[in-house]
């Protein structure tokens, strides 16, 4: 069952780790860095993305952006990036796992989780490179980069108000 996109409808997703399912891969819109982020601290959304746009590029190739922010691959530093200039390369090929499951491959090196840090490791099928694909919570069909970028918003300002509704019931507030 695959949660990614046509030519002209993507879906908003969350790409969890496998080896733990409160980590997502997100950026830091602040510094320009792709990180793991925890489901726990998301209550800085404005500096933090972590629902991902996914572009069809062909059959299973695809372009990742987290708030309109493109994702590339630095191979002399074998990491992975927000991309600054177009000469990054950009495509990832998503490699069926599992049902829902999934590693970012890009040139025989995928995604993987390093003790806090993502960067490129040779894909060997290990959890620290298996993503878990969930709807984000709704998908968005044509229409301009500013009403896609809209939901996305919309997305995470339900999911901020979430999270802060929880944390006050944890202390016994309402």
């Amino acid at each position: 069952m695959f949660l990614f996109i046509s030519l002209l409808t993507s879906k908003l997703i969350e790409l969890h780790f496998l080896h733990n399912d409160s980590l997502v891969l997100g950026i830091d819109t602040l510094h320009l860095s792709v990180l793991p982020l925890s489901k726990a601290f998301q209550q800085a959304l404005n500096t933090y993305c972590t629902f991902a746009q996914l572009r069809k590029i062909s059959d299973n190739h695809y372009e990742v952006f987290y708030c309109g922010m493109k994702v590339c691959v630095d191979r002399e530093e074998r990491d992975v990036a927000v991309c600054t200039y177009d000469e990054l390369e950009s495509v990832f090929r998503m490699v069926v796992v599992d049902d829902d499951k999934y590693m970012l491959e890009s040139d025989g090196r995928c995604v993987t989780y390093y003790y806090g840090r993502v960067g490129l490791g040779k894909c060997d099928g290990r959890d620290e490179q298996v993503f878990v694909a969930r709807e984000g919570g709704g998908s968005v069909d044509g229409g301009t980069i500013a009403e896609k970028e809209k939901i996305v918003l919309e997305v995470m300002d339900k999911n901020e108000e979430y999270y802060r509704r929880e944390s006050l019931k944890g202390i016994g507030r309402k």
